[in-house]
């Protein structure tokens, strides 16, 4: 059967999502649909040309012909455009806070996390504002793309709220574990009982709500 052939693939611009791939060869109009790095991709074709927009999903990948008896053809591997993440306006922050990160291609990132706990971005221009998650603790502030691609930068976080904690039980034996509660947990640096550290044991099952220390 007939199939295209002489393929090739170029990027119009860039290989960023949104933009148009273009694939060339000949009888490029028997295709019925195309996919980039395995995510359906929406497309127009002529005989000699298919032009493809780059879904936002699509990572690093080949671009796939297929056709209406269910044949498929590899057109060529492309690379994506991915977030960078260059530098951001404090190193140091405060919980509840606000940061401006630069970059490149930022506009592609649809998450960012700083120590795993989601904040609240905005794009502005070519920078994000990112509201610091009052959970959030020292760590790295990671930009996503929709493709799962990334880009990180470390980030040093502050408290300027009170610490509040109750203890849960009563007594405790030696060697056994106390279990407090409280506010802002996470902004503790070090416990102590009786004057001997127990910062090395302190353990957060739920990120400043909960600890336990032995």
């Amino acid at each position: 059967t007939v199939r295209p052939s002489e393929v090739a693939v170029a990027a119009e611009t860039r290989y960023k999502a949104g933009l148009n791939v273009i694939v060339t060869g000949k009888d490029l109009d028997l295709v019925t649909g195309v996919k980039i790095a395995g995510v359906d991709a929406s497309f127009s074709t002529t005989a000699a040309k298919a032009t493809v927009v780059l879904p936002a999903e699509s990572a690093d990948g080949d671009v796939v012909l297929s056709l209406a008896n269910g044949n498929t053809v590899t057109a060529g591997a492309i690379e994506v455009v991915k977030p960078v993440v260059e530098s951001l306006s404090e190193a140091s922050v405060v919980a509840g806070g606000e940061i401006v990160v630069k970059g490149k291609d930022l506009d592609l990132v649809t998450a960012v996390a700083i120590s795993e706990q989601a904040c609240e971005f905005s794009l502005d221009g070519e920078d994000l504002k990112v509201k610091v998650s009052k959970l959030a603790y020292t760590g790295d502030l990671v930009a996503a793309a929709a493709n799962g691609c990334s880009s990180s930068a470390a980030i040093e976080v502050t408290y300027n709220e009170s610490v509040s904690i109750e203890y849960v039980n009563a007594s405790v034996k030696l060697g056994g574990e106390v279990k407090i509660t409280g506010k802002s947990l996470m902004q503790i640096e070090s416990i102590s009982i009786k004057g001997n550290k127990v910062d090395s044991s302190v353990r957060y099952p739920l990120p400043g709500s909960t600890a336990k220390i032995r």
